[in-house]
């Protein structure tokens, strides 16, 4: 969910109608960098599935405490999901969200060999500019 300023309220409404309309409930999850946004969708439509985006440029790689802001700000606004760049997931952030209850989605990874890597942490999901590299390599991993 992206806008050029701060998200508003019609923005909010009408992309939870979309999903509706649609039918996308199942097949849907919205992530926003603006987590204000992320909880105004959910106060429209509790049952919409939400993700908190972070990027590096926010939070240090090493910084613990800032990733523990992420995680606590991931829940405050009803997120199901914390969609994490590849430069903040770490074993321990991906394993104290997890422990928080949050599936961890990471982006933008565009390297196969960062599957066994997400594989082995039980990373919910990966974002890449190249699926067609991705799958190939996801091929070589499980003939090892």
């Amino acid at each position: 969910m992206k806008a050029d300023k701060a998200l508003n309220p019609q923005l909010v409404r009408e992309i939870a109608q979309l999903i509706d309309r649609f039918n996308l409930r199942e097949d849907v999850t919205v992530l926003s960098f603006d987590l204000t946004g992320i909880k105004l969708l959910k106060e429209v439509d509790a049952g919409i599935r939400t993700g908190a985006l972070f990027q590096p440029r926010l939070f240090r790689a090493g910084s613990p405490l800032l990733k523990a802001t992420m995680i606590r700000r991931a829940l405050a606004v009803g997120a199901a999901e914390i969609a994490l760049n590849r430069l903040l997931a770490t074993p321990r952030i991906i394993n104290d969200a997890q422990s928080a209850g949050l599936k961890v989605v990471v982006w933008t990874v565009d390297n196969p060999a960062w599957l066994e890597f997400a594989g082995r942490l039980g990373v919910h999901a990966i974002i890449t500019n190249n699926p067609r590299a991705m799958r190939a390599g996801s091929t070589q991993i499980a003939k090892r």
